[in-house]
């Protein structure tokens, strides 16, 4: 078991899990009820985890998981007519 990927939330982690078991990389996600935890525990340490069950999938996991961040959208609020708000 080796860890490939911290989410920011259960749902990207059960994401990232489905995206690596439709490759055929045996995953699961660790740490998703951990988000109520409060007082000493730093907020980075609640985030949920995503695991492949066998080490030697760990590096096309994260090459998969680099893949899929790269085709993701821009998360901003620029104006999409690409004039940026401006006429």
């Amino acid at each position: 078991m080796k860890q490939v990927y911290t989410a920011g939330s259960p749902q990207e982690a059960y994401l990232i899990k489905g995206l690596l078991q439709e490759s055929g990389i045996e995953a699961f996600v660790e740490g998703e009820h951990r988000g109520w935890l409060l007082g000493g525990v730093p907020l980075s340490e609640t985030y949920p985890w995503v695991c492949v069950e066998h080490d030697e999938d760990a590096e096309a996991a994260q090459e998969l998981i680099a893949a899929w961040a790269t085709a993701q959208p821009p998360d901003d609020d620029s104006d999409s007519s690409g004039n940026n708000g401006k006429d």
